[in-house]
């Protein structure tokens, strides 16, 4: 249904704007990114409304989605399978949290210090398909995400609930182990890319 939208869409865009069929195939593809987003981001908001959670689903999908924007990692293979993965996380999110919550927070600097060496061993978590990279755009993503998660720790620090507090944290966990099956996320200095 999105890529039927997303042709119809861009098919009409190439009719008015007189764009290319090169121009036109890119109209479509981010029309598509841009509905499966939309048609995600509701289900999401639709199940955290219907359950009373929509200030965890939104701290959960902040610390997830914000640090896999530049730690990178594996990706579902379909829209569907990666949207009952989100769903999924959410839901492992709430439900650890409340275990968490009866540990203190020595389990929370661990949870972090799990994070935070695994995107400074790892990151950025490059796929296959993803376009290869230079070694200075590598450290750059390298450098962000941990910057990120730091941002996300101290955040983190300021929520008044301890479970909005693990979320977060398993969240951001989640998304660091998500880049170790990776297997580009080397540089090759000999052909200057990622491996």
């Amino acid at each position: 249904m999105i890529d039927r939208m997303a042709g119809k869409i861009a098919q009409w865009n190439k009719g008015i704007l007189k764009l290319s069929e090169e121009e036109s195939k890119v109209v479509e593809y981010g029309v598509s990114v841009f509905l499966d987003s939309v048609f995600k981001f509701l289900v999401l908001l639709f199940i955290s409304i219907l359950i009373g959670k929509e200030i965890e689903f939104g701290l959960c999908l902040f610390s997830f989605c914000g640090l896999r924007y530049w730690a990178g990692g594996i990706h579902c293979s379909t829209r569907e399978r990666c949207l009952i993965a989100m769903i999924v996380l959410c839901f492992i999110t709430l439900w650890t949290s409340l275990i968490i919550e009866t540990r203190g927070n020595g389990i929370l600097v661990v949870l972090w210090g799990i994070s935070i060496l695994i995107l400074l061993l790892k990151a950025p978590g490059r796929t296959k398909a993803a376009p290869l990279l230079s070694a200075k755009e590598n450290m750059e993503k390298k450098i962000t995400s941990v910057a990120f998660c730091l941002g996300v720790v101290l955040l983190s620090m300021l929520l008044p609930r301890s479970d909005w507090r693990g979320i977060v944290a398993i969240a951001a966990l989640m998304e660091s182990l998500s880049i170790l099956p990776c297997k580009r996320n080397k540089y090759n200095a000999e052909k200057g890319e990622s491996l």
